[in-house]
């Protein structure tokens, strides 16, 4: 038996903390970046060499918050987020493990491959589709079309977790009266809950930064934070050398259907 005293303390090297920091840097440059430009004006922003002694302004940020619906857009990406990820959750977890179990490796390898298709050309159908369907604007038309994201990636994610599930735990609940269903939920479901949190985060940052989705189509309610293009974007507006652009995180990134509504409009 070995016997440590209370007083004794494991010493980490301080050569540790110097490879962890230097491993860190290139992770966290771009957001301290960010957060910098954030708080310099556009002619600061585009200067070469780059400024980086200057006084900060908030101005960007008075830009963001009282010129545009910027919480309206935060709470409808949480809605959307988080919704396409549950969905994706329900429906992918019970077809990971039938694919899992019964070697179905065809029907994966069908969702693979209608998940390569670009996620541009789904744009057009999914505008006839809702607006016959009149879902225009509304969120379970954004969490439907988010489902081509999420659910492929719950369904390979997960295929791989239920695969290390041992073959004789199932088995033994099957002699001991358990279906199939009640097996998934009792033993596969909480042997795999690791791969579950992890999912639903990738799921959900994959929803959270999706822009190619009718929320960027004009006149949106429903814009989700990453993609609307708001009518103060510095690209948009004739502006003073001087004036401030938003802040990197905020900028719009349109999609191709809000730009030629936009372009056709104009030229009208």
């Amino acid at each position: 038996m070995i016997s440590v005293s209370k007083g004794r303390r494991d010493r980490v090297n301080p050569w540790t903390y110097v490879l962890l920091a230097a491993l860190l840097i290139p992770f966290l440059f771009p957001l301290g970046w960010m957060f910098m430009s954030s708080l310099k004006s556009q002619v600061q922003n585009t200067a070469y060499p780059p400024v980086w002694v200057f006084m900060p302004t908030l101005a960007n940020y008075r830009e963001v918050f009282q010129k545009n619906p910027f919480f309206t857009f935060t709470v409808n990406s949480l809605v959307v987020a988080l919704g396409s990820t549950g969905l994706a959750l329900l429906l992918g977890l019970p077809g990971a493990y039938a694919i899992a179990r019964f070697k179905r490796t065809g029907i994966a390898l069908g969702i693979l491959t209608a998940r390569m298709a670009p996620g541009i050309g789904y744009l057009i159908p999914w505008f006839i589709l809702f607006t016959k369907a009149k879902m225009i604007d509304t969120y379970s038309a954004l969490i439907l079309t988010h489902l081509i994201v999420a659910l492929p990636l719950v369904l390979w994610v997960m295929i791989g977790f239920f695969e290390d599930v041992p073959g004789d735990l199932l088995e033994s609940a099957r002699i001991d009266g358990c279906t199939h269903w009640a097996a998934f939920l009792r033993i596969a479901i909480p042997l795999a809950k690791p791969g579950i949190v992890a999912t639903g985060i990738l799921a959900f940052i994959f929803s959270w930064n999706n822009s190619s989705s009718p929320s960027s189509w004009p006149a949106s309610r429903r814009a989700p934070c990453p993609s609307p293009s708001t009518t103060s974007s510095p690209t948009r507006r004739s502006t003073g050398a001087g004036s401030p652009p938003l802040p990197p995180s905020s900028r719009s990134r349109s999609c191709c259907w809000r730009s030629w509504s936009r372009s056709t409009s104009s030229a009208g």
